[in-house]
């Protein structure tokens, strides 16, 4: 349990971004200093494992470089305050900055304790001041075993990628099993066969001439819609000979509820559906509403905490949200009693839904603070919530059935009885297929009869929004590692977006069969799904985070030998001796896999270094109207694919896109860096 502090004003409160000190501080002013550390300030090391197997799996950790003058600021001003409040994010990776911050600290002043913000509000701060706790070392051990776990996975088994398929890739152990999903469906699609079938869709008509149309539901009894071709015209030729009277004509009410108010990956998927925004945009978007917007002359956290898996909302907000929409909408709006979500299976449940601070602000009210990213955003996190808030959609739905024979045709229309939580969203469209009046027993007559030809489908490529939702369902990650999955198996170039749509890339259909065939249990679904469970325990005080890592360690470590036997070399199998000779040598060329593609080389290497880059054109002529050169795929020093011209250096042109893509997709079109590397979310660093 954690101990509560008394509140001493004469204090430094360490938060992770500029952007958050900033409105905490005008909030708090005099006696409370606020400063950032810039996300994590110790990691584990680059240039070795950093993990002593041989003792308990401890992790050494080391300030990361860049960060050494940032910490020696925050030990100087630590010497001036009676106390120290950290005050990262309320989450492991949170809970973990602040164990190394306090780590570093302690040595110049022992009174350190944790504070925790779930909205960036004036009255959420002040209210947190009088709750100040210790650190949850359970949290901390956590995010330790979540973080040596990764470490162990992609330190041994990436040099071994390195090896056999080309320098710079990396495995992991959630991003593969994410990346598997992806492959996994790209082999369903391809071993797809479509299967024709048809629609019976019947034309009608009353007595009074009154035409429409109806859709045959029912054949011998059984409800059946897909019909085969060896059938489908003896039932035509047989339907046409029957006479057709009203079976049964049916009015009933269809009620339907407003979903709950966003976590994590609805957002994300709902971001991505919408706005075509990568769930990494989506939460850096989200992060700067959270820690604070300039609204008129107040800077004020606009949402609350966006890394969560709870649908909980505090009383105080429900109360105020039920008092606008009585004000607003009236009370046929506003439930008897606020409503209920059911939390999902394996939820944390430790924060709020994702919900507007503050209800009276609406996006049409600060709309002029708000760049357009933020305000598209902000907009769907509020009406979600508000609407969750609301009463049902209730939709009239009349059917009627038609009776001939062994065939029964039914057709039905839709119209809103009651609009609901939707008066706050785009009118959606009611169904147009007006419904002559009939009676039951009435005599129709069957004027036409159409044979739709259909194919059945093969299953969707996952969006990163349904892939998201995918992980989710199987257990596969927290809130804070969905967007940082994304990003790193796109970085890797293992999948491309083409129109919203994820494919697996020839290398990462590589490095999958590898993987799951020489580590047959470690990246697979319900492995990685048992392992957060146990991430959870940890938290909980269930388990030992290191009991955790060796029975994974005892395990893993005979199969990581196997595998450094066994894994097949993708590269010498793709290295081949070509007939041209080398133009510094007269030796031979070969073809061979380097970390930027493929590539031409001599053959008496290390005695001569001639290479030659092989252009991978993509049938596009370059956009810059002064040059002739063509588009050509190209990979930064990380593996991920980016385009530019031929005619480089002479032409620079250079993005992440096709150029033929440009209007087609309206993700993020950030043109590469320099090193070609992106900024990480927030300061973080996550394996």
């Amino acid at each position: 349990m954690s101990k509560k502090k008394s509140l001493i004003k004469d204090s430094l409160i360490i938060v992770e971004s500029p952007a958050k000190a900033r409105t905490i501080q005008s909030f708090l002013g005099k006696g409370y200093k606020v400063s950032a550390s810039m996300g994590h300030i110790k990691n584990l090391p680059n240039s070795k494992l950093g993990v002593d197997v041989e003792h308990d799996f401890e992790p050494t950790y080391t300030v990361i470089k860049g960060k050494k003058k940032i910490l020696k600021e925050l030990k100087s001003e630590a010497k001036k305050y009676s106390q120290v409040l950290l005050a990262a994010d309320a989450d492991r990776e949170g809970e973990t900055i602040c164990a190394h911050l306090a780590e570093e600290i302690s040595p110049v002043n022992k009174n350190i304790s944790r504070i925790l913000f779930h909205e960036i509000t004036s009255s959420a701060i002040k209210e947190s001041l009088e709750h100040i706790t210790a650190i949850d070392v359970n949290k901390v051990d956590s995010g330790k075993a979540r973080r040596v776990l990764d470490r162990l996975v992609g330190y041994k088994i990436s040099p071994l990628l390195w090896k056999k398929v080309r320098k710079g890739l990396s495995a992991g152990r959630v991003q593969t099993v994410a990346l598997k999903i992806v492959v996994d469906r790209e082999k369903e699609i391809q071993a797809f066969v479509p299967e024709e079938y048809y629609l019976v869709l019947g034309k009608f008509s009353t007595q009074n001439n009154e035409e429409f149309s109806s859709q045959l539901k029912e054949f011998k009894g059984k409800k059946i819609t897909k019909f085969p071709k060896d059938e489908v015209f003896d039932i035509k030729t047989d339907i046409e000979k029957q006479n057709f009277i009203v079976k049964s004509i049916t009015t009933r009410e269809e009620k339907r509820n407003a979903p709950p108010p966003f976590i994590t990956s609805s957002l994300q998927q709902q971001a991505h559906s919408i706005f075509r925004f990568s769930a990494q945009r989506t939460m850096r978007i989200a992060q700067q509403l959270y820690e604070g917007v300039n609204v008129g002359d107040e800077l004020t956290g606009l949402i609350t905490y966006m890394r969560t898996d709870s649908f909980n909302i505090s009383k105080s907000a429900q109360d105020k949200a039920r008092e606008l929409i009585l004000k607003n909408f009236g009370k046929e709006y506003l439930p008897s009693s606020p409503p209920k979500f059911k939390a999902k299976k394996g939820a944390q449940e430790a924060h709020e839904a994702i919900r507007p601070t503050n209800v009276e602000l609406s996006p049409e009210k600060i709309k002029e603070y708000l760049d357009p990213f933020q305000l598209k955003i902000y907009t769907l996190i509020y009406t979600r919530f508000l609407g969750s808030q609301m009463t049902q959609k209730i939709t009239e739905v009349n059917t009627i059935k038609l009776l001939g024979g062994d065939y029964i045709f039914a057709t039905e229309s839709r119209k809103t009885k009651f609009d609901g939580y939707t008066v706050l969203f785009k009118k959606e469209e009611e169904e147009v297929n007006v419904l002559p009046i009939l009676k039951e027993q009435e005599k129709v007559n069957l004027l036409d009869i159409n044979l739709e030809q259909k194919f059945t489908q093969p299953p969707q490529r996952y969006s990163e929004g349904t892939l998201i939702r995918k992980l989710e369902e199987e257990g596969i990650g927290r809130p804070s590692t969905y967007a940082p999955i994304m990003n790193t198996i796109k970085d890797r170039d293992y999948i491309r977006s083409v129109k919203g749509a994820l494919h697996p890339s020839e290398l990462g259909i590589v490095v999958v069969e590898l993987l799951v065939e020489n580590f047959p249990k470690i990246f697979y679904e319900q492995f990685t799904s048992e392992m957060e469970q146990s991430l959870d325990e940890v938290e909980e005080g269930k388990k030992k985070w290191s009991d955790i890592v060796k029975d994974f360690y005892t395990s893993f470590e005979p199969v990581l030998n196997k595998a450094s036997v066994d894994m097949k070399n993708i590269k010498k199998e793709r290295e081949i001796i070509t007939d041209e000779k080398c133009p510094e040598c007269d030796g031979k060329l070969m073809i061979k896999e380097g970390r930027f593609g493929p590539f031409i080389a001599c053959l008496n290497f290390p005695t001569c270094r001639y290479t030659k880059r092989i252009l991978k054109k993509v049938g596009v002529k370059c956009p810059n109207q002064n040059c002739s050169g063509e588009i050509v795929e190209m990979r930064n020093k990380r593996g991920r694919v980016f385009y530019g011209c031929s005619n480089y250096p002479q032409c620079r042109w250079i993005a992440s896109y096709l150029p033929s893509e440009k209007t087609q997709n309206t993700e993020d079109k950030e043109q590469p860096t320099e090193n070609g590397e992106q900024n990480t979310e927030n300061g973080r660093t996550k394996e």
